[in-house]
């Protein structure tokens, strides 16, 4: 009688185990978010102050509504290609988005403008040290032409 028991709680263990796998599975599909949990629209809507919608983030990514909202939620959303253009589109540093949202390392910061790098920071970015220290000896000149 208990070797019964033992055999029904090790099939229900087992059961339970399955669907636990099965939905680790699912939770596998979550699409990219940056380091403070946030995804790409939230992002851009607190460093804009504003409310982004769902229509602006298509049309910003050429593509109808009803394809936006089911590329969203792809596991590769958004890539890289997806990240310079929602930041041109918005004003944004595609380095900046492609470094917080882990297309980028974070050694790629010794190279943000100093207004790239507030974005940085304000969307919950945090500057390593050695990034900092690297940061701290290259200054761009007074006088250096823009890159444009």
């Amino acid at each position: 009688m208990q070797v019964e028991g033992i055999r029904r709680l090790s099939v229900v263990a087992y059961d339970v185990a399955m669907s636990k796998s099965n939905l680790a599975g699912k939770d596998e599909s979550v699409p990219r978010i940056n380091a403070v949990g946030r995804n790409v629209k939230a992002v851009i809507q607190w460093l804009l102050g504003r409310d982004v919608t769902e229509s602006e983030m298509a049309d910003a990514l050429g593509v109808p509504s009803n394809t936006y909202i089911r590329h969203r939620e792809a596991p590769d959303y958004p890539n890289f290609e997806q990240l310079n253009v929602l930041g041109e589109h918005f004003g944004l540093s595609p380095q900046m988005l492609q470094i917080a949202f882990g297309h980028l390392g974070p050694d790629h910061l010794v190279l943000l403008s100093d207004q790239e790098m507030a974005q940085y920071e304000l969307q919950g970015g945090e500057v390593p040290a050695r990034v900092a220290k690297m940061r701290s000896r290259f200054r761009l000149r007074d006088d250096t032409p823009p890159l444009h």
